[in-house]
C-alpha cells in the first residue's frame, strides 16, 4: 500500500492541530500537542469552534428508522474530539435536530415518518438524546436545527461571530447531507478554515462518505485506507498529486460514479 502524505503536517501549521499521525492505529487519532505548540496556538483554539452535529439515538442506534449504518463506529473517535476539543479551550456546540412530533417542520421527503405524531428525534423523546458517552457540559452549546444545514434558519453564524470563532472543525453525521451543506455555508460565510475529521463522520456507506469528503470544499484528514482506496480509484496518484480539479462538476460526478461501481464488484 502506498503511504498517505503527510497532511498533518500542513493541518498542524494552519491551525488544525487535531489531527496527529499515530503508530498505534492506520489513520490519524487525537492527543495533546507539546507544551510550547499549545501555549502558541492558544490564541488560535479561542477563534474555533467544533460542531458536532446530530449525534443523537435516532441516528446513532441500529433500531431507528433514520439509522446512519457507519454512525455507532465513530463514536469514540466523537468522544476524542470533544474531549481535544474542551482541554485546547475550543469551543463546542452540539448542533441537533428536534422536531414537532407531527413532522410540521420537517422537510417533506421525511413527513411519512411522523404520521404517528412519534416521529425521529422528536422534542423531548429518547430518539433526539445524545448517544451514550456523548455529555452537553458548562460552556457548550446546544442549537436545534430542522434542516440539514446547521446554519439554515437558525442563529448559529450570530452565535459564532457573537463569540469571534473564525474557524471550525466539524463532526458527526452524516457526510453528505449535514456535515457537507453545514460546510458549504461555513464557506460560503467566510469562516477562514473548515475541517472535517473523516474518522468521526460517517455515512452510510464507506464510499460515499469518501466521495462527500473529497467532493467538499473542506480540509479532511484522512487513514490509510481511504487514502489507499482513493489511489485505487485514481482520485490521487500515489505521490499523493491531485489527478484533477476537485472542483471540475463533471470530474466529481465521475469519480463517484466510479467509487460506487468498485465498491459493489
Amino acid at each position: 500500500m502506498v503511504a498517505p502524505p503527510v497532511h498533518h503536517s500542513a493541518v498542524l501549521r494552519e491551525g488544525g492541530a487535531f489531527f496527529v499521525k499515530t503508530k498505534s492505529c492506520a489513520g490519524f487519532s487525537i492527543r495533546a500537542g507539546p507544551p510550547i505548540a499549545m501555549a502558541a496556538a492558544a490564541p488560535r483554539w479561542k477563534e474555533t469552534a467544533m460542531l458536532v452535529i446530530d449525534m443523537q439515538n435516532d441516528f446513532i442506534l441500529p433500531a431507528s428508522p433514520m439509522h446512519v449504518a457507519g454512525a455507532e463506529a465513530i463514536v469514540p473517535s466523537v468522544i476524542r474530539a470533544v474531549s481535544a476539543a474542551r482541554e485546547r479551550g475550543v469551543f463546542v456546540v452540539w448542533v441537533v435536530r428536534e422536531h414537532d412530533p407531527w413532522g410540521r417542520d420537517v422537510e417533506v421527503f421525511r413527513r411519512h415518518f411522523y404520521a404517528d405524531g412519534k416521529g425521529p428525534t422528536s422534542k423531548g423523546s429518547k430518539g433526539a438524546e445524545l448517544v451514550d458517552g456523548l455529555v452537553i457540559e458548562e460552556g457548550d452549546y446546544k442549537l436545534i436545527k430542522t434542516r440539514f444545514s446547521a446554519f439554515f434558519a437558525t442563529h448559529l453564524h450570530s452565535l459564532l461571530q457573537t463569540a469571534g470563532i473564525k474557524e471550525l472543525v466539524v463532526v458527526g453525521v452524516r457526510t453528505p447531507n449535514c456535515i457537507r451543506q453545514t460546510v458549504f455555508d461555513a464557506v460560503a460565510l467566510d469562516y477562514q478554515q473548515v475541517t472535517v475529521i473523516t474518522d468521526a463522520t460517517a455515512a452510510a456507506y464507506p464510499e460515499v462518505h469518501i466521495v462527500s469528503c473529497h467532493m467538499t470544499l473542506m480540509r479532511p484528514a484522512a487513514t490509510e485506507e481511504v487514502w489507499a482506496l482513493c489511489i485505487v480509484v485514481g482520485l490521487v496518484h500515489g505521490d499523493g498529486v491531485a489527478v484533477s480539479n476537485f472542483r471540475n462538476a463533471y470530474y466529481k460526478t465521475s469519480l463517484a460514479v466510479k467509487l460506487m461501481w468498485i465498491a459493489r464488484k
